[in-house]
């Protein structure tokens, strides 16, 4: 058996080397949480426990330029460079500043210095060869060159090529995906059971249905009008045209009392189809006309996609559209 006191931790020391220490380690924290403005608080804690702290400058120039402070964040690297002058990281970083205040050419001159400074500073290659100097392009690559940058993106691109080509070979060696999942037109049932059409943009576009009821089976007509009336489409009507008794009985059971939307319109009895049919559009006064071929159930979201393809018609072009 074994026991032991709770350990008692010890407060951070708040001044000397090690309360600097702690200070920056807090700092740090919160700058790679992003917590920039916090950051920037504690650096500045930090300094001015230890004003001559170069690197402890320049980190809390990097959040007060992070912070939008701008000014305030070139004067520390100011400072910093009149501290160290030899140090390139304080010439990027200042020229960064300069660049995000507007100083274009005074942020290449702390480039080109960082460059001069340490020949091999990518950051500052990168800078240069983005303002166009031929002579720092041709640095950046050597660089890179050196640190096996372009040895190993002429490697990955080897890898690419064989992939690509092992991709080729399986794809020709393959039927075309594409064909396996097409549905034979017979099987059209089965593909609007597992895909759903999606919803249409909104539309205010009226919309008459003109339905020639004697024509279409009791069991037809029953899920046709149901149909109609499930659909998602505000703004629309349905006039079942036909002389049957029957199938007007049918529609009116299907219709609760005062739904207007669904209409029986009675055909003159020596009337063809067609000229029924043309009857009965022709009495519609707004709005575009829906006419159903014999046996076609609308799907809910149908109309909604009829009003938006009327809608974006260009003007003057179509004024009739056919579906399937």
């Amino acid at each position: 058996m074994w026991f032991t006191r709770k350990p008692v931790p010890s407060p951070a020391p708040t001044t000397g080397y090690l309360g600097v220490e702690a200070l920056l380690k807090s700092a740090d924290r919160l700058r790679d949480a992003g917590d920039a403005l916090a950051a920037a608080d504690t650096y500045a804690k930090a300094l001015a426990m230890a004003p001559d702290r170069n690197d402890v400058k320049v980190q809390l120039g990097n959040m007060l330029k992070d912070t939008g402070r701008l000014r305030d964040a070139e004067t520390l690297y100011r400072d910093a460079q009149k501290t160290d002058p030899d140090d390139d990281d304080v010439c990027i970083q200042l020229g960064h500043v300069l660049k995000l205040m507007g100083h274009r050419d005074e942020a290449l001159v702390q480039y080109r210095r960082a460059a001069a400074l340490n020949p091999n500073s990518w950051a500052a290659a990168e800078e240069l060869a983005e303002v166009g100097s031929s002579w720092q392009q041709e640095r950046r690559f050597d660089v890179h060159f050196r640190a096996g940058g372009v040895e190993a993106l002429m490697g990955v691109s080897r890898q690419l090529a064989a992939m690509r080509a092992a991709i080729d070979a399986m794809a020709a060696s393959l039927p075309d995906p594409l064909a396996l999942a097409a549905f034979p037109l017979d099987l059209y049932g089965a593909f609007r059971d597992g895909f759903d059409c999606p919803p249409s943009p909104a539309s205010d576009l009226p919309l008459t249905v003109v339905l020639l009821a004697d024509r279409e089976p009791l069991a037809v007509l029953r899920a046709q009008v149901a149909a109609f009336r499930d659909g998602s489409h505000g703004r629309r009507i349905l006039l079942a045209v036909g002389r049957d008794p029957g199938r007007r009985r049918l529609v009116e059971t299907i219709v609760p009392p005062g739904d207007a939307s669904v209409r029986w319109l009675d055909a003159d009895p020596t009337d063809e189809p067609a000229v029924a049919e043309w009857r009965a559009a022709r009495g519609v006064e707004t709005g575009w006309i829906v006419l159903l071929a014999e046996g076609a159930v609308l799907s809910p979201r149908a109309l909604g996609w009829f009003a938006v393809a009327a809608e974006r018609a260009p003007p003057g072009g179509a004024r009739a559209f056919v579906t399937d």
